[in-house]
């Protein structure tokens, strides 16, 4: 913690959230990698403020994620360190990240290789819609989607499994290839690994 650059005060606050953490996951709590150096990394992530109700929080959504799933806190964190900046950026929440990492490890998908597929299907679910040169965007297209299936009024991003959803939808009824091939171009190749094992 007070390599994080936290004050006294924040320490004590935060101190009984990253043991929670580890009692319950059975997990280290000092040192690199460490449960306290995974939360805090993952509390400075998200832009969640350090607080004592916000350890606690941040905490028990961990213990739950890792408890609930195929995946250790080691794993966890890896997804997120590869999928949050880019879930943050298009506003997703850690519960969002979490659950979807919890899918994916169930499945075999763990660590980095969860976290690289959410993030590449976020970005190339982003740029199907808003580039209009590109196969995604014509892909889209061809099963009736377009940006306003993703994008609220308020310009903010649907929650990725929602977007699974609309695109399941849309594409129930083709062969196989056919459906593989499209999903690739909308998703990328490693984005599609997700898409298919988290649908």
């Amino acid at each position: 913690f007070a390599m994080e650059g936290m004050t006294t005060k924040e320490i004590k606050d935060n101190i009984a959230g990253a043991a929670y953490l580890a009692g319950a996951v059975r997990h280290d709590l000092g040192g690199k990698g460490g449960a306290a150096d995974l939360m805090t990394n993952i509390m400075k992530m998200f832009q969640i403020p350090s607080s004592k109700e916000s350890a606690a929080r941040v905490a028990d959504l961990l213990t739950t994620g890792v408890t609930r799933a195929n995946m250790s806190l080691m794993d966890l964190a890896e997804t997120i360190k590869y999928a949050g900046t880019t879930g943050v950026n298009l506003g997703s929440s850690l519960e969002q990240i979490i659950a979807f990492s919890g899918i994916l490890g169930n499945a075999g998908l763990q660590g980095s290789m969860a976290g690289t597929a959410v993030s590449n299907a976020y970005r190339y679910l982003v740029q199907s819609i808003e580039l209009t040169s590109r196969d995604g965007y014509k892909a889209l297209q061809s099963i009736g989607l377009g940006k306003k299936d993703f994008v609220d009024a308020e310009g903010r991003m649907v929650d990725l499994g929602v977007a699974m959803v609309k695109v399941a939808e849309a594409t129930k009824g083709m062969d196989d290839t056919s459906r593989m091939s499209l999903l690739t171009q909308i998703f990328g190749v490693r984005g599609e690994r997700g898409i298919v094992t988290g649908k």
